[in-house]
């Protein structure tokens, strides 16, 4: 869109469309991905020694090609699907009212977004619920350890619903609330343009914080974090001692020429006198 409005680039519809419909399903990818990963921490939290065996390998590389397959394919039909728009148009898949201008297509798949977000946010509380709840039980015991390896999986993930949230919340919140007829109709440029450097921004920031919650969990990583903390703060401690012992020079040098002065002006002083 922005090859074809601002710098005026020849860009096929139906390629354009075809990236909107990678980046829909992606969206849906990343919720049912999340959605997985709590599901399978709910079963293994609810029912611990049945978790092997329900949770084989071979249904979770099912249920991975699922997660991955139904959303781009389910969009991608939806945009083939309709009579006349989406990739059945005859003016270079540019005729999308459906999805440009309608309300229903956006309220649906707003739904499917929010609604596995909520699940997910009710499945960690259980879940959070059902360890502290465990805790209590296991805590002198030779299960400790696993279950505050178990507790620091489930916040880990946590972490990462949160910033799903944050980053890609407020983006179909704007989807769903404005367009043509839905409750805002219409946005100045100038805000516009505020708004989507402000929800790129805060996906840049979901990428990167990701990466970051990643990374600190290598024992590596987080002792080159924690050398470097250290010598940023031996860095600020050996620059305040530093400046403190120029104060001193200073005011020694200035104690010293006052007394070579006053020694001056006192021997003048009794030389004169003579």
């Amino acid at each position: 869109m922005y090859l074809k409005k601002m710098q005026c680039v020849p860009v096929p519809g139906c390629l354009m469309l075809a990236v909107e419909v990678l980046r829909l399903g992606s969206i849906l990818v990343q919720v049912l991905h999340l959605l997985a990963v709590a599901l399978s921490h709910y079963l293994g939290s609810l029912r611990p020694l049945h978790y092997s065996t329900t949770a084989t390998p071979a249904a979770l590389r099912l249920i991975l090609a699922a997660v991955w397959m139904v959303p781009l394919t389910g969009v991608a039909v939806v945009f083939a699907s309709v009579p006349g728009q989406g990739f059945r148009s005859r003016e270079d898949c540019t005729n999308n009212t459906f999805y440009h201008q309608e309300v229903t297509f956006r309220l649906v798949w707003s739904c499917i977004f929010f609604g596995p977000t909520v699940v997910i946010v009710l499945v960690y509380c259980h879940i959070f619920y059902l360890l502290r709840q465990r805790s209590i039980y296991l805590q002198d015991t030779p299960m400790a350890a696993i279950q505050h390896f178990n507790v620091k999986m489930v916040r880990l993930s946590a972490m990462f619903v949160v910033t799903f949230v944050l980053g890609w919340g407020p983006a179909v919140a704007k989807f769903v609330l404005v367009c043509e007829n839905c409750l805002i109709s219409d946005l100045d440029l100038q805000t516009s343009m505020y708004l989507g450097a402000a929800f790129n921004t805060l996906f840049t920031l979901k990428v990167f914080t990701d990466t970051f919650i990643y990374a600190v969990r290598l024992p590596a990583v987080r002792k080159a974090l924690w050398d470097m903390w250290k010598a940023v703060k031996n860095c600020g401690r050996s620059s305040r001692l530093g400046r403190t012992h120029y104060r001193h020079k200073q005011l020694r040098r200035a104690s010293t020429s006052q007394r070579t002065v006053s020694f001056g002006l006192s021997y003048t002083s009794s030389s004169l006198q003579r």
